[in-house]
């Protein structure tokens, strides 16, 4: 039995054979999946790389692909008329089938602890690891055919809701019953760093969620060995019963997903990154974390450009973004990561395939990764993604290859089960068409006619369509009339029914056949595309991703700077001039006068000018992500700055620019006991765990006064303890305590917890304390636990107040870092003095100036400068302040703080005395690498301007091409500071 594409697609005339089934029916039983279907003369591609022309399946399966197969007896045979055959796409993002999340309410006060009444499940509502998307799952309809309509025939659906998100399930599209449809109950794990609909407090910020990520992969280990007999541990159970599955990370953005493969590479979880899309900005990093990356193929909106004043502002990370985003599968090939691609949220993905094919993808790499490597990634390669015997026959039949510049799905078949589907104005009809004697019509592809009349009379109108069918209406006479038009199935012959409106006459028929084209050109153009697969995206990809990144990483260099007057701070010549450095494979070789020039050392004729070791800022908030404060809990000694550093804040070139090479990245000042710092060199280019300072010793921040019992954060937040400034000497107190227990614990199976193993890394001087500080008393407290539970300070920060106890600072061995002459910001500063700073270094505390500022952390000379104003009569001693005291308190002096022979070479060239405001730093030098060149900054400036250029010019061509346009959106990058609550990373219109 014979049957065409068009007439007998899913149509079965073959007595149904019944399995047995574990669910009652009503009525007469109908399973059409039964029967043995053949499809000939097809372009069939049954994975990349092979070609067949037959297929034949049985009811949920493929019995045999292949070319010319014998056609089994009363086999359903279906013409495909040289259509093509792919194996339906699998989608691995989506929560289809199961309900919109719906945060819970916490009260009216803030919720620390859990309250919900299932801490069996873990004392944290975003850990739901009992989350699975099975037993919630429910067949929907609409959504359903939605995806079909895209390709797509099996998804991965699972719950969007918290860190941990438990299981999800692989399910098929096909309208059966759900029973049929599940094909893999628990598939896959899911986890993220947003917690979701928990009311609960902590986490706040990201570091608090990959603390309570790391935390929680800590405790399962400790569960699976055997934990302890008197607790339940109910989401710990569940994440054990199916660790084996694969382990799938929903990335916020490029850095995120590296944050989680770290984070997973440490406890042996190799998560696959669902990703964000703009991975290929560090494709080089996630190759070398052998990462997985599943790809969304929905790509940046073309920006409208039609207001000048919104043009104006867009950033040239966005107009990067939006050349570079569709290109993101090439790059992360060509850096050999394996990926497989989502379609979720793309409305016309046959439109994407044809863009991704000028992106330099071939066919082959396409499909693999929407069908093949999909499959892979969830450990269902025998089931899905191919058209192999004993596989699934989902498959879809389209009137063109993959990547044909116009497309159309023709039919959806899945677990054997042919499927309708919605194709939209798919009938090239625009044309001039002679209806009767007495009218010419011409259709053109925008939906408007132009009727001609014998008469000459002219019509123009807009004509409606639904697939085959075309309906206008018209005036003519006053007389109003209506015509009817049903295509042909290649829409060059339509039959056309014409009557007037009121009238009983009859309708008039009329057959007819398209003359010419009025647009022909319009229905047969490929679409636009700005795209080339022969752009070398190199030229284009910045490190970092943004104004002033650079394509090529700078080389150390070896360098001899002549003549300068030379600040060494160091022995009994801390200024020596005119003098000599050099400086070779990022360390400094040589200091003196008329020094030698190595072979191939570049020559710097410094005289007049002035060198610096690089600027020391021991108290910073830039170049850090998605919060800087974990406000969740009193402690928070268990989140770590480091994990969230930031390598593409503009803070760091702008701060390059003032001579600043190295920072304390401190946690917030919301808690008493804060996080753990991240110290690192300004490496612009870098990667996070570049800019990192190799080896450098552990630091934490503690904090103080106002901030830490929530004085000025409304009246809502008043039940997290300490409320008190007295409450927190015995939340510290508590604190230590605790920690001296848990470091007492011998047992062979001792949990691990990272908030107290920082503490014991205080106590046992392995971490030093940063202390947000302001008055004398609290200082006075601090100092007094510390000695009573055996640590010490190592800073006081801020320390407003120093002057008044600069003697028990000094006794305690606790330095000071202050800032040069802020006060009477907030009460607890209303004793602050300018003279702050001289007054603590000569009473022989070891004194620093600090930012806590993005922009003041570009100006740390001048902010030195301030203390000859205020108190200093020695220039030297000034810049230590911002040098070699703060390298000292970071315990880093024996490598930057000042120059000196064997230590890196942090160098700052300045125009003039480093302390003045008329001083420029014309060149900085990170280990070696020349970071910052004034001499090389306005023509960085005109290169930024002609890359904008070069965009725009794409932009305008590809709105031009008819691309859908959007609105371009300002971004305001973060600017944190001590008492910064939320994350403030947003885009405005």
């Amino acid at each position: 039995m014979l049957k065409s594409l068009f007439t007998g697609l899913g149509l079965s005339v073959s007595i149904a054979l019944f399995g047995q089934s574990l669910h009652s029916r009503e009525g007469i039983r109908d399973d059409r999946r039964d029967i043995t279907r053949v499809f000939i003369n097809g372009n069939i591609v049954p994975e990349p790389g092979k070609k067949a022309n037959t297929l034949i399946i049985r009811n949920d399966r493929v019995v045999a692909v292949g070319n010319d197969l014998r056609i089994p007896k009363d086999a359903v045979v279906i013409d495909l008329n040289g259509k093509y055959v792919y194996a339906s796409f699998v989608e691995l993002h989506t929560d289809y089938g199961l309900a919109d999340v719906k945060a819970s309410s916490s009260g009216t006060a803030p919720e620390y602890e859990r309250k919900d009444g299932k801490s069996a499940f873990g004392w944290n509502r975003a850990i739901r690891a009992d989350q699975h998307a099975v037993n919630n799952f429910q067949h929907r309809a609409a959504e359903a055919k939605k995806l079909r309509n895209n390709g797509i025939g099996v998804v991965l659906t699972h719950h969007h809701d918290g860190i941990v998100r438990g299981t999800g399930a692989l399910v098929a599209l096909a309208n059966l019953d759900e029973q049929l449809c599940v094909l893999s109950p628990h598939t896959a794990r899911f986890f993220s760093f947003e917690k979701g609909s928990s009311t609960q407090q902590y986490p706040s910020s990201q570091m608090g969620s990959i603390a309570l990520l790391r935390q929680t992969l800590l405790d399962l280990e400790w569960y699976k060995k055997g934990g302890r007999n008197d607790e339940q541990h109910l989401h710990l159970e569940e994440m054990k019963r199916h660790e084996m599955l694969p382990a799938f990370f929903s990335a916020q953005d490029k850095l995120s997903g590296l944050r989680a493969l770290e984070l997973g590479q440490s406890h042996k979880l190799p998560f696959i990154v669902m990703g964000s899309g703009d991975a290929y900005q560090w494709a080089d990093e996630y190759a070398a974390k052998k990462a997985r990356v599943l790809i969304p193929l929905r790509f940046p909106e073309t920006p409208d450009l039609n207001n000048p004043f919104i043009a104006r502002d867009i950033g040239l990370r966005e107009l990067k973004h939006w050349e570079l985003a569709p290109y993101n599968a090439r790059i992360l090939r060509d850096a050999k990561v394996a990926t497989a691609f989502s379609l979720r949220e793309v409305e016309k993905p046959f439109e994407v395939f044809y863009q991704l094919a000028h992106t330099g993808l071939s066919e082959d790499e396409i499909l693999a990764g929407l069908t093949v490597n999909a499959a892979q990634f969830v450990g269902q390669e025998q089931m899905i993604g191919r058209l192999r015997p004993g596989m699934l026959a989902n498959f879809l039949i389209l009137d063109n290859q993959l990547t044909a510049p116009k497309n159309h799905l023709r039919a959806h078949w899945i677990l054997g089960v042919h499927h309708e589907v919605d194709v939209k104005d798919e009938l090239p009809v625009a044309g001039s068409y002679r209806v009767g004697d007495d009218y010419l019509l011409e259709l053109n592809s925008n939906k408007k006619f132009r009727l001609i009349h014998a008469n000459k009379d002219t019509i123009n109108g807009k004509y409606t369509r639904s697939n085959h069918r075309v309906e206008l209406s018209f005036s003519l006479d006053s007389i109003p009339h209506q015509w009817q038009m049903v295509f042909s199935t290649d829409g060059k012959q339509m039959v056309v029914t014409h009557w007037l409106e009121g009238s009983t006459a009859p309708p008039k028929t009329y057959l007819t056949t398209r003359e010419k084209s009025v647009d022909e050109a319009d229905d047969d153009k490929k679409p636009y595309t700005v795209l080339s697969p022969d752009f070398d995206y190199q030229t284009a990809l910045w490190r970092p991703f943004q104004a002033f990144g650079r394509t090529t990483p700078v080389a150390q260099a070896n360098v001899h700077i002549r003549n300068a007057t030379v600040w060494t701070l160091e022995g009994s010549e801390p200024i020596c001039a005119p003098c000599d450095v050099v400086f070779q494979q990022g360390k400094i070789r040589a200091v003196g006068k008329d020094l030698k020039t190595p072979k191939g050392a570049q020559v710097i004729d410094a005289e007049g000018m002035h060198v610096t070791p690089g600027m020391i800022d021991e108290h910073s908030h830039i170049a850090i992500s998605r919060g800087v404060n974990e406000s969740g809990s009193s402690i928070s000694s268990e989140v770590r700055i480091g994990d969230v550093v930031n390598p593409e804040d503009i803070n760091i070139y702008r701060q390059l620019s003032g001579g600043t090479t190295s920072s304390q990245l401190l946690h917030g000042s919301a808690n008493t006991i804060g996080g753990q710092s991240a110290l690192v060199k300004l490496r612009w280019g870098s990667s996070a765990e570049g800019m990192k300072i190799e080896n450098a010793p552990g630091f934490i921040k503690f904090a103080l006064g106002e901030n830490v019992k929530q004085s000025n954060w409304g009246e809502r937040m008043t039940v997290r303890y300490p409320q008190s400034r007295m409450g927190v000497e015995q939340f510290l107190f508590e604190q230590f305590h605790r920690a001296q227990a848990y470091a007492a614990d011998k047992s062979p199976n001792k949990r691990i917890d990272l908030e107290l193993e920082a503490l014991v890394e205080i106590m046992n001087n392995n971490r030093h304390i940063s202390c947000h500080s302001y008055i004398q008393s609290e200082i006075n407290m601090l100092m007094k636990v510390a000695d009573s539970m055996g640590f010490r300070i190592n800073t006081f920060t801020h320390v407003m107040e120093g002057y008044k106890v600069a003697d028990k600072m000094r006794a305690h061995g606790a330095a000071g870092s202050t800032f040069s002459d802020w006060w009477a910001y907030k009460m607890e500063v209303n004793e602050s003095i300018p003279f702050n700073a001289a007054a603590m270094a000569r009473a022989g505390v070891t004194t620093a100036i600090n930012s806590d500022d993005a922009e003041m952390g570009r100006r740390l000379n001048q902010e030195a400068g301030k203390v000859l104003r205020y108190g200093g009569d020695d220039p030297v001693e000034a810049l230590k302040m911002v040098t070699l005291n703060p390298a000292k308190m970071l315990h880093l002096d024996h490598l930057i703080g000042s120059i000196a022979i064997g230590k890196d070479a942090d160098l700052v060239i300045w125009t003039d005395v480093p302390l003045s405001v008329y001083a420029r730093a014309e060149k900085t030098f990170v280990d070696g690498r020349l970071m910052f060149d004034r001499s090389a900054h306005e023509d960085e400036i005109l290169a930024m301007q002609e890359e904008r250029k070069r965009i725009l010019k794409k932009v305008r061509a590809s709105a031009s091409g008819g691309a859908k346009l959007a609105s371009p959106e300002s971004e305001i990058d973060n600017e944190y500071h001590c008492d910064t609550l939320e994350e403030i990373h947003f885009h405005a219109k």
